[in-house]
């Protein structure tokens, strides 16, 4: 499962690197700047999510 998420994040972060460097002229820094980041972000933003929805589903089960 973690080998999921790992290659998950990955391409995500480099989709997103891609659509930068096409959005801003095909400056390789700043897309590459900006893929490492969503890179560093994605567990805590996926953590915080989860938190979110398991909490949605305890209310719904009330």
């Amino acid at each position: 499962m973690t080998y999921i998420i790992y290659w998950a994040r990955l391409l995500s972060a480099i989709l997103l690197g891609v659509h930068i460097f096409g959005s801003y002229g095909g400056d390789p820094i700043a897309s590459f700047v900006i893929g490492i980041g969503w890179w560093a972000i994605a567990p805590w933003w996926g953590r915080l999510l989860r938190k979110q929805w398991y909490e949605l589903i305890g209310r719904n089960k009330q």
